[in-house]
C-alpha cells in the first residue's frame, strides 16, 4: 500500500479560478423582459426575454434570448468569457 500524502516540498494543487473581472455581470443575472420598437415604427414591434446565467465553475456567461422580431421569432445562445490579454469580454452566438 503506497501513501499518497504530498511531500512537504511539493505545492499544493491550486485549481484556477474565474478572473474577477467577470463579476462585473453578476447584476445581469436573472431574465429580463424587453419590449422596443424598430426604427421608423410608431408601435412597438419587438419584445422577448434574455436569461442570464453562470456556466459551471463561474469562467463563462451564458445569455439565452427569445425574441419576437416584427413577427418573426429569433433564438439565440450566447456564451461570454473574458480576455485577460486584451481586458475585453468575447463571446461566441448560435441560434
Amino acid at each position: 500500500m503506497s501513501d499518497r500524502s504530498p511531500s512537504p516540498d511539493t505545492p499544493a494543487f491550486t485549481p484556477p479560478q474565474p478572473d474577477p473581472a467577470l463579476r462585473q455581470f453578476d447584476r445581469f443575472i436573472g431574465t429580463w423582459q424587453m419590449q422596443g420598437r424598430t426604427l421608423g415604427s410608431d408601435t412597438d414591434n419587438v419584445a422577448g426575454t434574455a436569461t442570464f446565467r453562470w456556466l459551471p465553475g463561474g469562467f463563462f456567461l451564458e445569455q439565452r434570448t427569445r425574441i419576437d422580431f416584427v413577427g418573426m421569432t429569433v433564438e439565440v445562445v450566447e456564451i461570454i468569457r473574458h480576455d485577460p490579454d486584451t481586458g475585453t469580454f468575447p463571446s461566441s452566438a448560435t441560434d
